[in-house]
């Protein structure tokens, strides 16, 4: 087992050495002009599984207690929705399509993002009091608090990363290879730390 891991902590080093070393190459030969003291940024991190098993020490559960107003995307309201999340989404365009649910609030956090009904309907139910379009967390989530920029792949982004803030915020964990990110400032809005 120990070899094992750390054999995956060799590989990801080796991944990261060769992806610095391409973007460093890039961003040279792209910028002929470029005096030979600029400075050049390495990749921000990609966290996943192997960060979470060794950090397990860190994982927090905490419950969401926002009220989150959402609808289903339909073709006609489907350029309103891609419009309001390339606007005003703070994670910047993401993938709105029909079929999706799309948050129009998301207590007094930031809304206007959307995800595929099923994956929505594994995160929330209907208000208890039946409020229309209105939804509450389905169960406690376990965070970690990250204090520096990362980007997480979350499974319902065909691909797609989402990156941080500079500072950092919540690596949201809703289950194994299933992860988004949440600001400091809208977590402190909307989660609550569960002891």
């Amino acid at each position: 087992m120990k070899i094992k891991t750390i054999t995956k902590a060799f590989m990801t080093v080796a991944l990261l050495s060769q992806t610095l070393w391409f973007t460093n190459s890039v961003s040279a030969a792209n910028n002929e002009s470029a005096s030979s003291t600029q400075t050049v940024q390495s990749p921000t991190p990609i966290l996943g599984e192997n960060y979470i098993s060794t950090h397990t020490s860190l994982i927090q559960n905490v419950q969401k207690t926002a009220e989150i107003e959402s609808i289903l995307v339909t073709p006609a309201n489907l350029e309103h929705f891609r419009y309001l999340n390339r606007e005003f989404c703070k994670e910047g365009p993401l993938p709105v399509e029909v079929g999706f649910m799309f948050v129009l609030k998301n207590g007094t956090a930031n809304p206007y993002y959307a995800m595929p009904k099923n994956e929505f309907e594994k995160k929330y139910i209907p208000h208890p009091n039946g409020k229309k379009d209105t939804y509450i967390a389905k169960e406690l989530r376990q965070a970690i608090q990250i204090n520096y920029q990362f980007s997480v792949q979350p499974s319902w982004m065909n691909g797609q990363l989402v990156t941080s803030e500079k500072q950092g915020g919540w690596l949201m964990i809703y289950g194994p290879n299933d992860y988004n990110i949440c600001s400091f400032e809208d977590f402190n809005k909307t989660y609550a730390i569960v002891k």
